[in-house]
């Protein structure tokens, strides 16, 4: 526009229409001031709020590049805002690059992303596990301008979840039966353990009550005892007998005890229960064991002394039937004595097979031979009413055994049980090639895992109880009337088959009948040929021997069998007098028959002092503990061992055998 052609009044036009103008703007200036601090005012407001977050948030725009940090961020990943403002992220691991942006692409294409859990890198290197949610925010015109991220730190929730996973995982996985019950008792959870013990699934007991020690084995004070402890909120632990779903029993260790929340309320009983019936088998059987052993050395105890009458006895017999000027009425009386002291021995020797302390004539044997020799004597001896049966294995392995008394205990058991059927039956002999693993010798005690012969001899009789099973093997322990049996029988069977290295086990029920299984270990067969016996002349000597026994007959007596074969006796009535003599003689004396039980100083101490005098010493131990002996007096430096009684015929040849050695 020219402003010289304009008029005066154009002019005034102009200047009032630019003074307008400046007015507005001027106006528009103060408002685009106070939209400036409002602005400004906003986003102090919305960093203030974003700072007073106790969570961690940044803030990027569309590229991935941080414009914001709170102070959560700062406090928990340690990088400062100047540090991360206008750069891209520096916190992400490797291992997570990827998955960080893809979600950013999924973030910014308009697909909704999920809250994820990942990691994150703090300043000094730790990673942390946090867990993340996006939101996508917009310019004025709508379109993706950055995205807002909220980090939580669940380093700490993690480890408890992953406590409570292992945790649940332990009580899953337990050997121990645990359940839960809320605070009236009703079943909230049970672990498999529970059911594979009770039988029970999960769906039949949970929302039931616990039935602890319900099987009716335990008395009413019991119950109360174990219901009133748990219920004031104190910890049970005991023994108890429950039931399973089959009917059957087992027993259990069991500690119950309450759980409580923050105030100390009891919201929960818990209840851990360890099955111990295999365990109390075991313990039953120990048990028995161990009385058992206790019995044999009592029995052999006695044996030993029972032997040095005897020895008295059949020896002075021995002695005075040597004498051609007696009385014929005189001998057959001392006949009769010897006859009578010979009962007696056989006696002994029956409470020594028990006790396991007699010789035996091992040698490799098929047990079928043997079972078909006992039913050649049972068929002529045993009722007609009772059936005998043979279930014999083909190609049995062979077993290392003494012939006669395998003979023995298969008569044993076969008179008890024809005793278990008076009115007839089925006596049953089995024989087979078995196996026994490492679970049966888990739960049988004593078994050792390989290969046995087993045999099995059972009947249909009239069986037994529990209480009776478990005194069976006891020597003079009988079912029978008085008369009708010693108790000896069994007792002898058991001790035999442990000698042989075997296990014995009896199974019974009333009315059911009874089987007696036996295990002897396998060997390969190598049956050798019978040694023939040779008779020879009682030897004679001239040598010194000394004869160290406590028993005034004993000593005697043995002094009366050998000096009229030679020899000249020195006699000692204990362990110490006989170490005075031996030291006083020790060059003349040639021998020494040493009793192995003697009070002060016994046998074994003896031997190791006259040892300590003369390590070439020859020493005889003469004692009932035969095969015991003879397994540890080559150990502890014996020649031989002499068992009582023994005749002078026996006496003379091991003398001589021993000092001709």
């Amino acid at each position: 526009m020219n402003y010289q052609e304009m008029t005066k009044k154009q002019l005034i036009a102009a200047l009032l229409e630019m003074h307008g103008q400046v007015k507005r703007f001027e106006k528009l200036e103060k408002e685009c001031q106070k939209a400036y601090v409002r602005l400004r005012e906003s986003e102090t407001r919305h960093k203030s709020l974003l700072d007073s977050s106790p969570e961690p948030i940044v803030v990027y725009d569309k590229d991935g590049i941080t414009l914001y940090v709170n102070k959560a961020f700062v406090n928990t990943f340690g990088w400062l805002p100047e540090e991360l403002i206008g750069q891209s992220i520096p916190y992400v691991p490797a291992e997570c690059i990827s998955h960080t942006e893809a979600t950013l692409k999924s973030l910014f294409s308009g697909d909704p992303v999920p809250s994820f859990d990942t990691k994150r890198v703090t300043k000094d290197g730790k990673i942390l596990d946090v867990h993340i949610s996006s939101a996508l925010f917009r310019d004025e015109n709508g379109n993706p301008a950055g995205h807002i991220v909220t980090l939580r730190d669940v380093s700490d929730r993690k480890k408890s979840r992953e406590a409570l996973r292992l945790l649940a995982a332990v009580v899953e996985q337990a050997a121990e039966s645990i359940f839960i019950t809320d605070a009236d008792w009703n079943i909230v959870y049970l672990n498999p353990a529970f059911e594979r013990i009770s039988g029970y699934s999960r769906e039949e007991v949970i929302g039931q009550k616990p039935n602890l020690g319900e099987s009716r084995l335990y008395d009413t004070e019991f119950g109360q005892e174990l219901w009133r402890r748990i219920a004031n909120g104190l910890v049970w632990t005991g023994r108890l007998v429950n039931r399973k779903k089959d009917g059957s029993l087992y027993e259990e260790d069991g500690t119950v005890f309450p759980m409580r929340d923050t105030s100390g309320k009891i919201t929960n009983y818990v209840a851990v229960k360890r099955d111990i019936t295999q365990e109390v088998a075991l313990e039953r059987q120990l048990r028995h064991a161990q009385k058992m052993e206790a019995v044999g050395t009592l029995a052999a105890g006695i044996a030993h002394d029972f032997n040095n009458i005897l020895q008295a006895v059949l020896g002075y017999s021995e002695i005075i039937l040597s004498q051609a000027d007696i009385p014929d009425n005189c001998r057959r009386d001392i006949e009769r004595i010897t006859q009578a002291g010979k009962h007696g021995a056989e006696l002994v020797r029956r409470l020594l097979s028990f006790s396991r302390k007699v010789d035996m004539d091992m040698r490799p044997i098929n047990l079928n031979d043997a079972v078909e020799q006992i039913k050649k004597i049972l068929t002529r001896t045993i009722p007609k009413m009772i059936q005998v049966e043979l279930h014999l294995a083909e190609r049995l392995a062979s077993a290392n055994a003494d012939p006669a008394q395998i003979e023995q205990v298969l008569l044993n058991l076969a008179v008890n049980a024809k005793d278990a059927m008076p009115d007839g039956g089925t006596l049953m002999f089995e024989t087979q090639n078995i196996y026994l693993d490492e679970s049966y010798s888990r739960t049988h005690l004593g078994a050792r895992p390989g290969d046995y012969v087993q045999l099995t001899v059972s009947d249909t009789g009239h069986g037994m109880d529990k209480s009776t099973i478990d005194h069976i093997f006891e020597p003079f322990f009988t079912t029978k009337e008085m008369g009708k049996g010693t108790g000896l029988g069994l007792a002898i069977a058991y001790g035999i088959v442990k000698q042989h290295g075997g296990y014995i086990w009896c199974y019974s029920e009333p009315g059911e009948g009874t089987a007696f299984r036996i295990y002897l270990p396998a060997i390969e067969s190598t049956l050798s040929r019978e040694a023939s016996i040779v008779e020879t002349k009682p030897p004679t000597g001239s040598e010194a021997i000394l004869v160290i026994d406590d028993d005034d007959h004993v000593r005697d007596l043995t002094k009366r069998m050998l000096t009229p074969a030679g020899y000249m006796v020195i006699t000692a009535a204990n362990g110490r007098e006989g170490l005075e003599n031996y030291r006083k003689r020790e060059k003349q004396i040639a021998l020494v028959i040493l009793d192995l039980i003697m009070p002060g100083l016994g046998g074994k101490q003896c031997l190791a002092e006259l040892l300590k005098i003369d390590p070439k010493a020859k020493i005889i131990i003469a004692s009932g503990y035969s095969e015991n002996a003879m397994k540890e007096a080559v150990d502890w430096g014996a020649k031989a061992v002499l068992t009582k009684p023994y005749c002078a015929k026996e006496l003379h040849e091991m003398v001589r055998r021993i000092l001709d050695s």
